[in-house]
């Protein structure tokens, strides 16, 4: 069963995303061409993708979360540093809002080597819940700087291609069917979220509620908790799934019907195209 944290630790952009999908806030970025690297990480509880690096020379954790447009570093670490901010931004956390600043820094992972303008905010929620300290949110104006991205959940490896420092602009989202459903499924591919959540109603995907989540703030959205009998991708066909479904939530545009997350539905390995915006699935 996916925990109530599922949707707590979303620092998602949701606002965001209808503006994103056709362009990139300005984000200032040095990166020499690079060949393709190869990380292990670790993964905090059993789905999010944790890479080990450094940040001007402080030891980081480093998130990689596909959900988020922007790179985001903790607010803890910009302080300690001394970063000099810039440039307010307003994130869309579900339905709060929240303040934030830009600050340009340089962080290292393994033979990756980047300066960058990032989002500043507090993570400690981010931490908590996952169970080890978060530096920074590698998002995906960071991650399509690449040619593509590869995570193996089996051998705890992630790839990124060819790093030439171009970003194109659309996220990468995958089609699933829903059996008596005449359209696909549009899913965003998110590593930084376990399991799946879909928005709508509960007839649009055959959805049983099991029971409500709420979060205690009145300004979360209503949430329920339930399963899905089916849901394919290609010749896979997954049943009896445990889903969380928003219904009929604000900011979001309406060709995403959803975000899939890196656990809960057996993934073993996920690899984005980002040349081409598209995915590629394996299950266990």
């Amino acid at each position: 069963m996916l925990p109530e944290s599922v949707l707590r630790s979303r620092y998602r952009v949701l606002g965001c995303l209808v503006g994103y999908l056709t362009w990139f806030p300005p984000a200032a970025i040095a990166q020499r061409v690079s060949p393709e690297s190869r990380f292990k990480f670790d993964l905090y509880d059993d789905y999010a993708v944790v890479l080990h690096g450094n940040i001007r020379g402080l030891p980081a954790n480093v998130l990689v979360d596909t959900g988020s447009i922007d790179t985001i570093l903790d607010s803890a670490v910009a302080k300690r540093l001394r970063l000099k901010t810039f440039e307010e931004v307003q994130l869309v956390l579900l339905n709060e809002i929240r303040t934030a600043k830009r600050a340009v820094v340089d962080y290292e992972l393994g033979s990756l080597s980047v300066t960058q303008s990032v989002v500043v905010t507090d993570l400690r929620r981010f931490s908590a819940e996952l169970g080890g300290t978060i530096s920074l949110i590698l998002g995906y104006n960071s991650l399509c700087r690449h040619d593509s991205l590869e995570i193996d959940y089996e051998s705890k490896e992630l790839i990124l291609g060819l790093g030439t420092g171009d970003c194109q602009n659309a996220v990468a989202i995958v089609s699933s069917e829903v059996p008596g459903r005449t359209d696909p499924v549009h899913l965003l591919i998110d590593t930084g979220n376990k399991g799946l959540l879909l928005f709508g109603s509960s007839s649009d995907y055959g959805f049983v509620p099991g029971k409500t989540k709420t979060g205690t703030d009145p300004r979360k959205l209503p949430t329920l908790f339930g399963s899905i009998a089916a849901l394919k991708f290609g010749d896979k066909l997954l049943t009896n799934q445990d889903a969380y479904l928003v219904e009929h939530p604000v900011h979001v545009p309406s060709l995403i019907n959803g975000f899939l997350g890196g656990g809960g539905l057996g993934l073993r390995t996920l690899r984005i195209d980002f040349k081409t915006h598209t995915a590629n699935l394996t299950f266990n």
